[in-house]
């Protein structure tokens, strides 16, 4: 039986950023329609202490890098690449 990984998807460009600046792997990417991107990483548990920092507003992260993990997200949407 094959080993299924979980992952946790989001449309919201702005919660990926976040979790790629926090050094979590982008390793999916769905492009449903030309208004809607998802995006997925796998789950586990710093996944999980990093959504409740970003949510409960406690998230401490280098703005620089927070905006250079946006553009790149950004050039994903608006690029024919997938990964």
């Amino acid at each position: 039986m094959e080993n299924q990984i979980e992952l946790f998807t989001t449309s919201d460009t702005k919660t990926s950023a976040y979790l790629l600046t926090c050094d979590i792997p982008l390793v999916k990417i769905v492009k449903e329609n030309p208004h809607k991107i998802v995006f997925g990483f796998h789950q586990n548990e710093d996944v999980k202490r990093l959504l409740q920092q970003y949510w409960t507003n406690q998230a401490k992260v280098n703005p620089r890098k927070l905006f250079d993990s946006l553009d790149y997200l950004k050039d994903l949407i608006h690029r024919d690449y997938d990964i």
